[in-house]
């Protein structure tokens, strides 16, 4: 009889120890979780991989809180608000980083891709003024390189708009394809070489 009170009274002090241990533990969680979740946006976007570090470790701190391992659960979460508030440092940094590399993109862009669009716009005049197409020049390719010719003066615009609207990001990607799409009128129409073959 004695050590069934015993052991009901031990039972009771665990039992009274969980309880006195999950009200911390899931009010550490929470606030992990919140510390976390202020910096996800930018942190998932400019630092993705140390995002994922982070948050696994606050994955592990939920299944131990699940799993009413609340001692384990308040450890894990201990360093999450410092490490988010480093996160948010890190991709405070590289946002910045790649805003630099992007202004560096767009300001390259800006310079060359008019004077392409304008060679090109030229070259097709001059071509159609022609009875004959000089010897080298595939009429197919030329007839394509007219309509991709409206296609890319139509992608600059979109670029130069979504600078004008703040978007560096979407006018450098656009910027590019659209100088991508140019080299290729360019030699189309003979004012640049085509690209050698690859070997075989």
């Amino acid at each position: 009889m004695r050590t069934l009170i015993a052991a009901a009274a031990i039972a009771a002090a665990l039992l009274l120890s969980a309880c006195s241990q999950k009200e911390p533990a899931t009010r550490a969680v929470t606030a992990a979780e919140d510390a976390l979740a202020a910096v996800a946006d930018d942190a998932q976007k400019y630092i993705p991989k140390r995002y994922a570090e982070v948050k696994a470790e606050l994955d592990a701190a939920r299944a131990a809180l699940g799993a009413e391992k609340y001692a384990e659960a308040l450890a894990m979460v201990q360093e999450i608000p410092a490490k988010a508030r480093v996160l948010a440092e890190e991709a405070s940094a590289s946002r910045e980083a790649l805003a630099a590399q992007l202004t560096g993109e767009w300001s390259r862009l800006a310079d060359a891709i008019p004077g392409l669009l304008d060679g090109i716009g030229s070259k097709l005049e001059e071509l159609a003024g022609l009875r004959r197409l000089p010897a080298g020049l595939d009429p197919d390719a030329v007839e394509r390189a007219k309509r991709e010719f409206e296609i890319a003066k139509n992608g600059w615009a979109q670029a130069v708009e979504a600078f004008s609207a703040g978007n560096l990001e979407g006018a450098a990607a656009r910027g590019l394809e659209v100088e991508r799409l140019a080299r290729e009128i360019r030699q189309a129409v003979g004012l640049e070489p085509k690209d050698a073959e690859p070997a075989a």
